[in-house]
């Protein structure tokens, strides 16, 4: 049996399924660690309990995205508590907030002052400021990272 529940309301976005140690849920967080944007992934079942950092920069929202950042995790080392304590969680909830916001917009201009915030909640205002007219692959890298949809409108 295989159940599926995808929270993406959530301050971290969560795969539950029951296997054969019962039910197992992953979660995700994007978070920064030296400077570096990584997405969190953590792994609970009764047996169990683990955590990695995955260098893959898209929050997984498919089961094929989840497939993806474990099997990249799993070539990698586990982290442990003391690694996660250092890590700086991204605020989701801004992300999304800001995200509704962009999405309300009828362009880009409409939305301009804001766009540099929701880059920096992804650890990527530099990138933003010196993308000149190319601005539209750093905000949706940015919103790749951060687990939202931004488009609202029709270009």
């Amino acid at each position: 049996m295989h159940i599926t529940i995808w929270d993406t309301r959530s301050p971290s976005f969560q795969y539950s399924y029951i296997g054969d140690e019962g039910l197992t849920t992953l979660s995700a967080r994007p978070c920064f660690l030296g400077g570096h944007r990584y997405i969190l992934l953590t792994a609970q079942s009764p047996l169990y309990e683990e955590a990695a950092i995955s260098s893959i920069q898209i929050t997984p929202r498919s089961s094929d995205a989840w497939s993806l950042l474990w099997g990249e995790c799993l070539r990698r080392r586990m982290i442990d508590g003391r690694t996660i304590r250092h890590l700086k969680l991204a605020d989701i909830y801004t992300a999304e907030e800001l995200a509704e916001q962009i999405r309300d917009a009828h362009d880009w201009a409409e939305c301009s002052d804001i766009l540099p915030d929701f880059c920096e909640l992804a650890g990527m205002k530099a990138d933003f400021e010196a993308a000149g007219e190319d601005f539209e692959r750093v905000l949706f890298a940015a919103a790749d990272f951060l687990g939202v949809d931004i488009l609202g409108f029709e270009d």
